[in-house]
């Protein structure tokens, strides 16, 4: 059997902004957060119960923090500018329908603007 996510990307972001950005503490206080389902997701609804240990709370906040710093690369780092650039195009028309859905969440909706702009400025210079 392989490798299973155990933490939605949703659950393992609210973990982390609830550390970092609300200096919730210690840990177990966000463990216990989780398992009473007081954890929000990015668009402010909140999350199903679940649980969670104190060791992956400290782990989450730390990949956030390493995220925010610039420290944590996609594998689009390594690609080729133009490969990079089709693929956050691609994602970019997956998630059209969503991003032009006024119930949708902003970053949904701005993550298409701002893939659709990079794509149309790489167009114009590599023609």
């Amino acid at each position: 059997m392989g490798f299973v996510e155990r933490f939605t990307p949703a659950e393992r972001e609210a973990i982390g902004r609830a550390y970092v950005d609300q200096h919730v503490r210690p840990a177990r206080a966000v463990a216990q957060l989780a398992a009473r389902g007081e954890l929000e997701g990015a668009d402010g609804e909140p999350l199903a119960p679940f649980e969670v240990a104190e060791s992956s709370v400290r782990t989450f906040a730390a990949i956030l923090r390493r995220r925010r710093r610039g420290e944590v690369r996609s594998d689009l780092a390594a690609a080729k500018p133009a490969d990079a650039i089709e693929a956050l195009y691609s994602t970019a028309e997956r998630t059209q329908r969503a991003a032009t859905d006024p119930d949708a969440p902003q970053a949904s909706r701005d993550a298409v603007v701002t893939c659709t702009c990079v794509w149309s400025a790489h167009s114009t210079r590599t023609r």
